[in-house]
């Protein structure tokens, strides 16, 4: 079965109910899903689920005062409790002082989100993957853990002044670590597609059973400044603080990297790192395809506000080309009270790379540390972009331009700022899905990034 969005008859009938309540300005949101869920542990199947849901979210504000509310039972009778409840609890909020009105209906341009090669899968057909891949690991003598998600779904949106916007999507995505039955060695690889042709579950898990036989008995060496080879998937858990960081109103008020505390504003324009350095999101690239409406943060904090904003047209925002500073990010009240355009939140992020295989890197590294993905990472200073985090899933010492030794994990303290400007060698790009966003990202390699202490965690 494939589950449709539309129901536009639906949000209408919620927006006019709080009208009916008293509220002023309305938003209503409903997400349709059938999701399967198929896990693995230890080169078997352990379980699998499947779970179908249509929810509702309705926002309101009377006066600027806002509220929201969540709900999973859309019939009439709930669907006008409900709207006087939320409307109820707006008129006992304070005012939003940052209020932004629901926007008007907006032109999309088509995204191709939705393939019939993720809706029809079968359980049978999610289960042979399971068997081909556990069977995989345990001919390699290694432990398999990692789960099959397929979901099919749609989300839709309308509000008090017209807007309205649907649009269908599949998601398959295949995360998997491999373990050594001793327990010293670790792998980990990831696939997720719209389109579950491009799936290939022998990659993913190929690389998580190579990355983890090739870790076992790791040395450990001293921390400190070295050359490294950053993967993408490293790269996209470390940088993603960097697209954090890229917000036009703390630039502007003095509280970002990116403002110009000298000259005051910003530095947009301002030349920040190398000519190779070229980074964008890109909603609309066949790599990385997201639906072509979505919400942008920044309303005083209000969660009604998100919603009340939701249905911006989806945008590809270059925010660094040829190492100088581009743009930054638009939330809707600063956008709106500035004579400016806002725009949907980006949910991705895509780096120029260059042509050099990983292969070649390693090659041209007499010394240096091959560092496969990072975790645990979190801000230090956000006004310099400062990120802590650890090494995991494979760090392997390079020596005469080959790989020799596994290392011990490190923690790694440093910035996406002073990466950039250390770049040694662009790689060829990769796709790699975040817990956040998705990425293309190439490999690089860095001068003097900072390792700053030893962890035995595997």
């Amino acid at each position: 079965m494939t589950m449709k969005p539309g129901n536009e008859d639906l949000l209408a009938e919620a927006i006019e109910a709080t009208r009916r309540a008293g509220a002023d300005d309305a938003a209503a949101l409903i997400e349709s899903e059938r999701s399967a869920h198929l896990r693995f542990a230890r080169n078997r199947i352990t379980r699998h689920s499947e779970m179908e849901s249509l929810s509702m979210i309705l926002s309101v504000a009377v006066e600027h005062r806002e509220a929201s509310i969540s709900l999973n039972k859309l019939d009439r009778k709930i669907l006008r409790e409900t709207a006087e409840r939320v409307v109820s609890y707006a008129r006992k909020a304070p005012r939003n002082p940052e209020f932004v009105a629901p926007i008007p209906p907006q032109k999309y341009k088509t995204t191709e989100t939705w393939f019939e090669s993720s809706a029809s899968l079968t359980p049978d057909d999610r289960a042979m993957v399971a068997r081909e891949i556990c069977e995989l690991a345990q001919a390699n003598d290694v432990e398999l853990f990692g789960s099959l998600n397929v979901v099919d779904g749609g989300i839709s949106v309308a509000n008090s002044a017209g807007l309205y916007a649907t649009q269908e999507f599949t998601e398959v995505t295949l995360p998997v670590t491999a373990r050594t039955k001793s327990g010293k060695g670790s792998g980990q690889s990831t696939e997720s597609e719209a389109d579950w042709r491009k799936v290939d579950p022998s990659r993913a898990a190929g690389k998580a059973v190579d990355s983890a036989i090739r870790s076992r008995n790791p040395r450990r060496i001293e921390p400190g400044e070295y050359t490294v080879i950053l993967a993408p998937a490293a790269t996209l858990e470390y940088f993603l603080f960097f697209l954090m960081a890229l917000d036009a109103r703390d630039a502007e008020e003095g509280r970002s990297f990116f403002s110009n505390r000298e000259a005051g504003g910003t530095k947009i324009g301002e030349k920040l790192f190398g000519d190779d350095i070229t980074i964008r999101s890109c909603f609309d690239d066949p790599r990385l395809p997201c639906i072509s409406f979505g919400g942008a943060f920044g309303s005083g904090g209000s969660s009604a506000g998100f919603y009340f904003t939701f249905g911006l047209p989806m945008r590809n925002h270059t925010w660094v080309e040829r190492g100088r500073l581009a743009s930054l990010r638009e939330s809707p009240y600063w956008a709106v009270t500035r004579g400016r355009e806002p725009v949907g939140y980006p949910l991705n992020m895509v780096m120029d790379g260059g042509e050099t295989s990983v292969e070649e890197l390693i090659r041209e590294t007499q010394n240096g540390i091959y560092i496969s993905s990072l975790w645990y990472t979190g801000p230090t200073d956000m006004n310099e972009i400062m990120v802590t985090g650890l090494t995991r899933d494979g760090t392997f010492l390079i020596e005469g331009g080959e790989l020799t030794d596994a290392l011990c994990n490190f923690r790694f303290n440093d910035s996406p700022i002073r990466t950039l400007n250390n770049v040694v060698a662009l790689g060829k790009q990769e796709k790699r899905e975040g817990e956040f966003i998705a990425s293309v990202l190439p490999y690089l390699k860095v001068a003097d990034f900072t390792l700053t202490s030893v962890s035995d965690a595997v």
